[in-house]
């Protein structure tokens, strides 16, 4: 059977969820959201943050940001890029945290 390329999207979007966890030092874990959903949430604390590729809206695809942070319920929060996506994620995990630059792209070995 193969993979749909919803289901590869949650399989990247979790992997690039739990990267960033981990250089951001934050402790959390990623799920993935049940399929047809291309969704992670990310468990933190008391926080769930979802964040959702929205491709069937008619607009363009987007990344979208929810859920509930110190239990206040985050509004909706729609994304055209990963770096705006990844940097509204890392300032509802953690505010005070350093700033640390990602560089996202195809990986083509270590040098």
């Amino acid at each position: 059977v193969g993979m749909t390329q919803d289901q590869g999207w949650n399989e990247r979007l979790d992997a690039l969820l739990t990267g960033v966890l981990a250089i951001w030092r934050v402790d959390g874990h990623v799920v993935r959201n049940d399929y047809p959903s291309t969704s992670c949430t990310i468990l933190h604390e008391s926080d769930r943050i979802t964040v959702e590729r929205v491709t069937d809206d008619g607009d363009a695809p987007y990344w979208e940001v929810t859920g509930l942070v110190s239990g206040n319920p985050v509004p909706s929060l729609p994304y055209a890029g990963i770096q705006g996506m990844l940097r509204a994620v890392r300032d509802l995990l953690d505010p005070e945290g350093s700033a640390v630059r990602l560089v996202i792209g195809p990986q083509s070995g270590v040098r």
